[in-house]
């Protein structure tokens, strides 16, 4: 019996890594400069909006924070949200032909893309660490709390990508509607301006009713001011984590029923 389970995780585990490593090879493979991209899309946001911020707010720093390192610290982990979920929702349709030849637990597709854009995050983590460091400032301790608080933004993204991933093969536009809902978000996540600077009547709203903001929060807290995360915090994503991916694996057994028949 015990053998039985190791060779089902085994089976599994070789399952996952091969289809991260499809994704990697084809995301290499179809894009115009490559990985290279990675590195430039992050910097010309930071720029982009550096330049906006000193020309028409004039806000040069943040709590004492050049605004080059406050924004790129913001954006390095809300590019990667975006692009896992992005990758995730499209992941049970571009990988149709392998569900139709292998037999494989179909969660493993949508993990499979949520893990992929971490290797982008970690060249733009290095590029962020460069800037960090330039501008004077040293690292501390709480770093290495970033790993398991990405770990629990990555189990939050896979709760999503589990309601959304079936639901495209069924609705074909569901990738334009979450793509705009993204587009938006940004505006509604402290990543551009902190969240002192939104409306005193928004904040509960933009920090409690949208997870991302509590994660950005986190991550600059660790990031810029060496802070440990909340206690209350940390313990409201747990519970809202699980919450969504309770509600994403039952939602994804009833969707993926359906869409047996479709495809």
């Amino acid at each position: 019996m015990n053998s039985l389970k190791r060779s089902e995780l085994s089976y599994a585990i070789n399952i996952l890594s091969a289809l991260v490593k499809k994704e990697f090879i084809v995301k290499s493979r179809h894009t115009l400069f490559g990985i290279s991209i990675v590195i430039i899309q992050p910097i010309v946001f930071m720029i982009a909006f550096t330049f906006l911020s000193a020309k028409y707010m004039n806000m040069n720093e943040v709590n004492g924070i050049h605004y080059p390192v406050y924004i790129y610290s913001g954006m390095l982990f809300w590019s990667y949200f975006q692009k896992a979920i992005q990758k995730s929702v499209q992941s049970i349709e571009t990988n149709v032909s392998v569900i139709k030849k292998v037999y494989f637990p179909r969660e493993s597709i949508v993990l499979s893309a949520i893990i992929s854009p971490t290797v982008d995050l970690l060249i733009s983590f290095v590029i962020f660490e460069c800037l960090y460091l330039s501008f004077g400032y040293s690292i501390g301790i709480s770093w290495l709390v970033l790993f398991p608080v990405l770990i629990i933004q990555m189990v939050y993204i896979y709760g999503i990508a589990l309601i959304l991933a079936p639901l495209q093969i069924i609705f074909r536009d569901i990738i334009q509607i979450v793509s705009m809902i993204l587009y938006f978000m940004v505006f509604f996540t402290p990543i551009i301006i902190p969240l002192e600077s939104y409306p005193v009547s928004l904040r509960g709203i933009i920090y409690y009713g949208n997870p991302m903001s509590i994660f950005i929060h986190i991550y600059r807290n660790v990031l810029l001011f060496n802070q440990m995360p909340l206690i209350k915090d940390v313990i409201y994503l747990i519970i809202m984590v699980l919450i969504i991916v309770i509600a994403g694996q039952l939602i994804f057994k009833f969707l993926m029923k359906r869409i047996n028949d479709i495809l």
